[in-house]
């Protein structure tokens, strides 16, 4: 799914994920699709400045056991990283909320310079969550 950027573009991917979902997972699990896409569509919007004259990638893939999320911008100098938790500090959550959901997660950049971020969320809420980081998915891994 192409998004175009600016303030609104969080809720807006949330809205599409939702509807997108309805009926073809758990709702648990797509309410933490939908949240985890939201983290990663704002931080596309705040440290890749997308705009509103400028759009972003959302990528979902059902897998055997799991939901493959990425989000594609333009890219920044600015490199992802999860920051530590810190009461004093208001927002830098995401990324810290993105690994806490899922099972893996992970950080790339093409050639021309644009940040792919993705993780893979369970479909079996029951499992634990490992929250295991990594660079790229597997070869072969859609994505």
């Amino acid at each position: 799914m192409r998004i175009r950027g600016g303030p609104d573009a969080p809720s807006r991917a949330r809205r599409l994920v939702l509807s997108q979902l309805d009926g073809q997972i758990g709702p648990t699990t797509a309410s933490d699709v939908a949240l985890v896409v939201s983290e990663l569509v704002t931080n596309s919007v705040v440290h890749a400045d997308v705009g509103r004259r400028r759009t972003l990638t959302v990528e979902l893939a059902r897998l055997d056991d799991r939901i493959r999320i990425s989000v594609t911008d333009p890219g920044s100098r600015i490199e992802p990283r999860i920051l530590p938790p810190d009461d004093d500090r208001l927002g830098g959550f995401g990324l810290f909320l993105v690994r806490e959901l899922s099972d893996a997660c992970g950080v790339g950049r093409d050639r021309i310079g644009r940040s792919r971020v993705w993780c893979d969320i369970p479909l079996d809420q029951s499992r634990a969550v490992s929250g295991a980081v990594a660079g790229e998915p597997p070869r072969g891994s859609p994505g």
